[in-house]
């Protein structure tokens, strides 16, 4: 392992030689004010003070016509006191009677006008926060306490955004050097404006774009002691198993300093996310889940690699979880430890992530995850690189091993190298070898294939036209070269040629064909998996079409044939076969308070000789009500055709204050028929949560 990890060091070293050094160019300056004045967001800029700040404007259209002048004026105001940062936004429009806005719970609204802002508090062109209000004085953005308001206006519209010091991490210095830019949403014109000029190209490195923010000097974030309690009723059961009792638990968020921050859960209830989606299990693979609890999403960039040595989702019945994020002199650091009840058993998570900046907008950094079960255990360690230089160029790379108590210590490496060069317009390379030896096994992670040796090569080329009906056109070639390790089996050898489009009002195109030679795998007699004998010649035919260009409705639609195999029901073995999939989803804006949502997808394959078949439907729908800006609802409905199984959840939310929330919840599922009043099982939830701040 030793040598291994040397090796690493020095293509790491190597490749940083290349890494391009710090070469600022002419920056937007915005010089905030200290105000001492009492102000209501409300978003009407009626404050006597707005007529001594100087605005920011001269905007830069980013979308359609990069580098144009937008097509309307956008002014922004800055300036804070002792405990705030505020920012106001005059957005003027000669037609406000097509201003697009809807009134959604947060963070849920889409293709509406907004503005928003992004701060990046440490200057390091990496971490930022972002910020956002639309015209219905609707906020997205950082789940964390901050105000916004919004009111449309005869020449436009307005919007107010506070944001606490509290609520945000910045370095402990008396005079603080923050980097800025805004960014305003025309929907109706497909348009995008920053302040700053964004070339296309910039948007992979997009915080190295920002202007500067003088001004700021003695503030403190404080202690920013949140505790949010909460308590509730549930009434639960399955079949003849009930549960039925009084619930209550506690999150507390505590800044240890203004840029370090500790996360406590202790009972975290979750009766609020809504359901999983139904899935059919198509490989002997294991699905992975998105993670929706809060506590785990927050913050969750600060654990991330290339290689999944954490996923959180194992983390099913937490009792006590803690977290410490945060980043200081170009370090950032993720502690999450939890303990876990599996059954009657329980088991320790804990992952450690290291991560340090260099170099202009590169990194390296290093990450160990642990399973802890009573007698056996879980022990993973990785370590990774990417340096990005000239904003086109980029090289990446990971290095990982993972130990158990009773597997093998040998043969537990994985690898990854990726050579990018990436461009809006004209020739993009992508090169990647990856590697994951046969006796990898992280159930602290999520790694569910190993024992292959990959080599793959895509090359892209791009057509644009700034502000044209077809807006871009993209061709491209994979080339994929995959072996076993163990067998030095041929396992993939495979052609793609994918083409794209992208039309002004929001048409999106794409087709693919995929042909060459497949090998996968299937459980033997002891369920481990193990590569099938046959490698199968195959053809894959791709297409997708989905239209967001208006603002009351939006939908999709993808296609997929495949012929090479189909698997056996109980995936020991494969036979000759055909696949087939479509699937369509739809988004329909009743009113700016009434959203109906549908997924449909139908799946089916069987083998050549008849002896395989299967036919199955999946059917999501969903529909959101928002009563008022602080009362909300939803209802979802989940339909599987082939297990004839039902799921639908009910949620009645209501805010009484920022962040803090009261819940309703029902959850039914069925098998067989469908059964509104008397399900197979049932879960109803009452639970309210509020926040206090110190």
């Amino acid at each position: 392992m030793l040598k291994k990890i040397i090796f690493f060091i020095l293509i790491t070293s190597c490749f940083s030689l290349l890494a391009e050094q710090e070469n600022p160019g002419a920056k937007k300056i915005l010089n905030i004010l200290f105000i001492n004045q009492k102000v209501k967001i409300d978003g009407i800029l009626n404050e006597e003070f707005y007529s001594t700040l100087l605005p920011a404007g001269d905007f830069i259209q980013f979308h359609p016509k990069n580098g144009e002048k937008p097509a309307f004026k956008t002014q922004v105001y800055a300036y804070y006191d002792k405990k705030n940062i505020y920012f106001a936004f005059k957005c003027f429009d000669d037609e406000p009677g097509k201003i697009t806005a809807d009134i959604t719970p947060f963070a849920e609204y889409e293709n509406n006008d907004e503005v928003l802002v992004y701060l990046d508090t440490f200057n390091d062109k990496r971490t930022y926060e972002s910020f956002a209000v639309n015209p219905k004085g609707i906020k997205t953005g950082k789940k964390t306490v901050w105000d916004a308001d919004a009111k449309i206006t005869t020449y436009g519209w307005c919007a107010e955004i506070k944001i606490p010091f509290k609520s945000l991490r910045f370095p402990v210095k008396k005079v603080q050097q923050w980097a800025v830019n805004f960014k305003r949403e025309i929907f109706r014109l497909n348009e995008t404006d920053y302040w700053t000029r964004v070339k296309r190209d910039k948007m992979a490195v997009f915080g190295d774009t920002f202007g500067s923010m003088e001004g700021i000097q003695n503030i403190k974030g404080g202690k920013n002691i949140e505790i949010f309690p909460y308590a509730g009723v549930r009434n639960s059961y399955s079949g003849d198993e009930k549960d039925n009792k009084f619930a209550y638990g506690v999150d507390l968020k505590y800044g240890i300093t203004s840029n370090l921050t500790l996360d406590l859960t202790s009972s975290p209830d979750y009766s609020e996310v809504e359901s999983d989606p139904f899935f059919y299990q198509l490989e002997p693979f294991e699905v992975s889940l998105a993670e929706n609890r809060p506590f785990y999403n927050e913050s969750s960039d600060y654990f991330q690699t290339h290689f999944n040595l954490f996923y959180s989702r194992r983390i099913a019945r937490p009792t006590l979880a803690v977290k410490v994020t945060g980043k200081e002199k170009g370090y950032s650091l993720g502690l999450l430890a939890a303990l876990n009840e599996d059954g009657d058993n329980k088991n320790f998570h804990g992952v450690f992530r290291l991560k340090k900046d260099i170099f202009k907008l590169s990194h390296i950094g290093m990450i160990y995850t642990s399973l802890e079960a009573g007698d056996t255990w879980n022990r993973n360690i990785g370590f990774d690189f990417n340096f990005k230089f000239k904003d086109i160029y980029r090289v990446a790379g990971d290095v990982a091993f993972s130990y158990n108590e009773d597997r093998p210590r040998s043969d537990t490496g994985m690898y990854r190298l990726w050579l990018v060069r990436s461009v809006d317009k004209g020739l993009t390379f992508l090169g990647i070898y990856e590697r994951k030896e046969p006796d990898v096994y992280v159930p602290a992670g999520f790694i569910p294939n190993v024992d292959y040796q990959l080599f793959r090569a895509i090359w892209k080329y791009s057509f644009r036209w700034e502000g044209k009906w077809l807006e871009k056109l993209n061709f491209m070639v994979w080339k994929n070269n995959q072996d076993s390790i163990s067998s030095n089996l041929k396992v993939m050898d495979t052609n793609e040629l994918i083409m794209s489009m992208s039309t002004k009002n929001r048409v999106d195109l794409t087709v693919s064909h995929i042909f060459g030679k497949a090998r996968v795998k299937i459980l033997n007699e002891n369920s481990e998996l193990v590569y099938d004998d046959i490698l199968y010649p195959g053809k894959l035919y791709f297409a997708g079409l989905s239209y967001n260009g208006n603002r009351r409705l939006q939908f999709g639609i993808d296609w997929v044939h495949i012929d090479d195999f189909v698997y056996e029901d109980d995936f020991t073995g494969t036979k000759e076969g055909e696949f087939a999939s479509v699937s369509v989803w739809s988004n329909f804006k009743i009113s700016p308070q009434l959203q109906w949502g549908l997924k449909y997808g139908k799946t089916g394959y069987h083998s050549l000789d008849d002896t395989i078949e299967f036919n199955g439907s999946l059917l999501s729908t969903k529909l959101n009500y928002q009563m008022s800006k602080k009362i909300s609802s939803f209802l979802k409905f989940q339909y599987d055709s082939y297990l004839q199984r039902f799921q639908y959840d009910f949620l009645l939310g209501y805010e009484p204050a920022n962040v803090s929330r009261i819940y309703l919840s029902i959850k039914n599922y069925s098998e067989n028929r469908f059964r509104l009043f008397s399900p197979d099982a049932r879960s109803i939830s009452f639970k309210i949560s509020y926040l206090l701040r110190i």
